[in-house]
């Protein structure tokens, strides 16, 4: 029996749409053991069967390291809320592809786990992060999938605001328009080009600045109840900034030092909006196996 640990990740970071991830302190763990079929046991529905990412994501690797499958029996603790942008599907995916490896007696290469965990998912925003830890950069360069890992202050603490509804990644999609104005783009452009380095500084002035975006978030966040009454409250209570982690509707706060986490939450309590607040970290290890 082996253990695998992949932590929740972030993406977007507000002005890096589809590029900047980060990885936090709330993790998925799948203990797996061999077995002479495929049992899957967890609290999610999406988890509870032989059509789910784990296995299509371990059989896609199988294939890719030209092994016979063998069959497993995992157990999953989802503490990663699924469908709320906080990575849920890239944990399966990473998961299902180092326990591949692990089953079939190979050493992991982890930067074959990257691509082809990007190559699962479409793209490597999400899975950049829960692999490698941290604050990345990731993208595509003709069929090859690369990252770059941003050194972020380890001052900087983490907030998850989720709300207790979903939001499809498919909906949030739709909004988004087909063309840009070259305002906003430039806008982007620039704000993107600040965030790794004010991060890794600690220039929080910067790192503010940084936490805005005129690609996503402005179409984004009609779709999300209570929006507006989380950024009022974050601002009230001295955060740096916030932003929508992935498509939502999870709201991200980044904060440095001390900020009363109990009296906000007995705030958004009294939101009409139901949301959870999670103190998190920055994961800087990635998934563990």
């Amino acid at each position: 029996m082996f253990e695998i640990k992949a932590p929740a990740t972030s993406a977007n970071l507000c002005c890096g749409f589809d590029t900047f991830g980060l990885a936090v302190t709330l993790y998925n763990t799948f203990k797996v053991e061999k077995c002479d079929k495929f049992i899957f046991d967890g609290k999610e529905e999406d988890i509870n069967n032989t059509n789910n990412l784990i296995l299509t994501s371990m059989l896609t690797t199988c294939r890719f390291l030209n092994k016979k499958p063998i069959g497993v029996k995992v157990e999953v603790k989802s503490d990663v809320p699924s469908t709320r942008g906080l990575g849920s599907s890239a944990t399966c995916v990473v998961a299902g592809i180092i326990m591949a490896y692990k089953v079939l007696g190979i050493e992991v290469d982890i930067d074959d786990v990257f691509n082809i965990a990007s190559s699962i998912e479409g793209h490597p925003d999400n899975v950049a992060p829960c692999i490698f830890g941290g604050t990345t950069l990731s993208y595509k360069e003709d069929t090859e999938f690369k990252y770059y890992k941003i050194h972020t202050n380890k001052k900087y603490r983490i907030c998850a605001f989720i709300p207790r509804f979903k939001l499809s990644t498919k909906k949030a999609r739709n909004v988004l328009p087909d063309k840009y104005t070259r305002e906003d783009v430039v806008f982007n452009i620039q704000r993107a080009s600040l965030l790794p380095l004010s991060l890794e500084r600690g220039d929080s002035e910067f790192v503010k600045d940084a936490l805005q975006d005129k690609i996503h978030e402005p179409y984004r966040k009609n779709l999300i109840n209570g929006y507006d009454d989380i950024v009022n409250l974050t601002e009230k209570y001295g955060f740096i900034g916030t932003y929508l982690s992935g498509a939502g509707p999870t709201i991200m706060g980044i904060y440095e030092g001390n900020i009363n986490l109990r009296k906000l939450d007995y705030d958004i309590k009294k939101l009409k909006d139901k949301y959870d607040l999670y103190p998190l970290k920055i994961d800087f290890d990635g998934v563990k196996y």
